[in-house]
């Protein structure tokens, strides 16, 4: 089994999305307890071990207390890196959590957060990866016609500019 440092890169992917058909969004939720600072929106919070990412969209606090440093709650993140990509897991169960603006050791994650995916996902063997960009084949075959007739277009004008010359 990879190490958690290497999950959530490019392994491979089996499934990816076309770039015109929909773009995919990903946001995760982790369950904490022991938290002694409330997470604060726009804050990136990292896992101490795993060094996975996310940046705070909400929160919400459901027993204890952030003084009291027994705040147990949950808070919402966008922009997920470093989980895992099958598993759709981002941190380790009783990880210490850091925060950009909270400090160190803020939360504590109470089990694996989740990783939420949401957009059309194609099986990579159906994608066509053109000028950087992944297509369905639909949309490739498509856009890349397209960009074939605009360059004949422009070619067939030099080539009629330089016949009106002579």
């Amino acid at each position: 089994m990879r190490p958690k440092s290497e999950w959530g890169k490019n392994l491979g992917e089996k499934w990816k999305h076309c770039w015109f058909c929909d773009q995919k969004w990903l946001r995760a939720i982790l369950h904490f307890d022991s938290g002694s600072v409330e997470p604060t929106v726009g804050e990136t919070l990292t896992g101490a071990t795993s060094g996975d990412t996310g940046v705070v969209t909400g929160s919400d606090l459901i027993l204890g207390t952030y003084a009291g440093g027994d705040a147990v709650g949950v808070v919402k993140m966008s922009t997920p890196t470093g989980y895992h990509s099958i598993q759709r897991t981002i941190f380790e169960d009783d990880e210490a959590i850091n925060g950009s603006t909270g400090g160190s050791n803020m939360l504590t994650a109470n089990k694996a957060g989740a990783v939420l995916q949401q957009g059309i996902i194609y099986p990579k063997k159906d994608m066509i990866k053109y000028k950087g960009k992944w297509m369905c084949r639909w949309h490739a075959d498509w856009y890349i016609k397209s960009k074939v007739r605009e360059e004949n277009r422009m070619n067939l004008a030099e080539l009629e500019r330089e016949r009106g010359k002579e």
